[in-house]
């Protein structure tokens, strides 16, 4: 598909991806952050904020940062700026990152995914977050186009990732791909036919009867930065 619209593709040399000193030490970072983060809210809420405030999966995250020392923290840190250094290399032979958004097709709404009970210690490679992860760590820009569609008609999204300050690149290639696939006149069956209906039809008085409103329903096409 790519292909079809005269860029070249071609194998990319990904080994920085896979050290995982800087997951682990991303990994630390993440969940003292989270911890960082209950403490504000207790603070703004003026009342501790516990286990039924949140998601079991987010105090686990939250618990596991509280015990972080800052010398610890601060190492982390410096695993991470040097994995992103090391990460920023691969674009310099290649100028867009091709990967599958998820390891597998979307779990079903509530699935539990994991155990973050032992997440500072996990490597996770299989995790949903297994190709985005490492972007979100490094900062640089990257977007999920819904590209493709199950059987059952659910999207399959395909991440593209560019280097340091290039998400002009990833706009454009966007918008071709859009043209190419036109994904938002796609709608999940699950989607509402009164919902659509109202975002589809102009709004009530305009004087406007052809109407311009669209929605994708895709749930997939998002951008990172």
């Amino acid at each position: 598909m790519v292909e079809s619209l005269g860029h070249v593709v071609v194998e990319a040399d990904t080994r920085p991806l896979g050290d995982l000193g800087g997951p682990r030490a991303g990994r630390v970072v993440k969940a003292v952050s989270m911890a960082r983060e209950v403490e504000r809210w207790s603070a703004r809420l003026s009342r501790p904020f516990g286990p039924a405030d949140v998601e079991p999966r987010t105090w686990a995250l939250a618990e596991a940062g509280s015990q972080v020392s800052a010398v610890e923290y601060v190492a982390a840190m410096e695993a991470v700026n040097t994995y992103s250094r090391g990460v920023a290399t691969m674009f310099d032979e290649i100028d867009v990152l091709i990967t599958p958004t998820l390891p597998q097709v979307t779990p079903l709404l509530g699935e539990q995914i994991g155990d973050d009970r032992a997440y500072l210690k996990e490597d996770r490679p299989g995790t949903l977050t297994a190709y985005t992860a490492p972007f979100n760590m490094t900062g640089q820009p990257a977007i999920s186009l819904p590209l493709h569609w199950t059987p059952d008609g659910q999207p399959v999204g395909v991440q593209f990732v560019a280097a340091f300050g290039r998400e002009d690149l990833l706009i454009r290639l966007a918008s071709h791909l859009e043209a190419l696939v036109r994904w938002p006149s796609r709608w999940p069956p699950v989607s509402c036919e009164e919902m659509r209906g109202l975002l589809l039809e102009p709004p009530a008085g305009n004087g406007n009867s052809n109407g311009n409103g669209s929605g994708s329903g895709n749930g997939n096409g998002h951008a990172r930065g």
